[in-house]
């Protein structure tokens, strides 16, 4: 009797063994993450500049590139848990739950995205003042 070994990450890939996600969906997963990490690595240095005194100019472009990059969350947020719902209902092999769950992760970034947005953009108008 043959046993089917487990493909592990150093066997080869097989056509038709292994489901793997689009390669659209995978690029745009990719974009977004990087943006979260950038959106939140900005956010900390915004944070620790508060801290450590940080000059106004610098605080004024932390500011910026989180609004900036909010912006361009949003979108790519958007675009991809419309791509994963396309793919929810339009693929057959059996990943629904995979896909759903980024729907879900997608929805939460784009929320954060915007809120993101709104608060860098409020503490610019704040901080020129009247």
């Amino acid at each position: 009797m043959k046993t089917k070994k487990k493909p592990t990450i150093f066997s080869p890939v097989r056509a038709g063994h292994v489901h793997r996600r689009p390669l659209l969906f995978r690029l745009t997963n990719r974009v977004t993450l990087f943006l979260l990490l950038l959106s939140g690595s900005l956010v900390l240095f915004y944070i620790t500049g508060n801290y450590q005194r940080f000059l106004d100019s610098d605080q004024h472009l932390l500011l910026d590139l989180c609004t900036a990059t909010g912006i361009t969350l949003a979108i790519f947020s958007f675009f991809s848990f419309i791509e994963s719902v396309y793919y929810l209902f339009s693929l057959k092999n059996g990943s629904h739950l995979i896909f759903i769950l980024h729907s879900t992760v997608f929805i939460v970034v784009f929320i954060y995205a915007l809120a993101l947005t709104f608060a860098g953009r409020t503490i610019t108008f704040l901080a020129a003042g009247m």
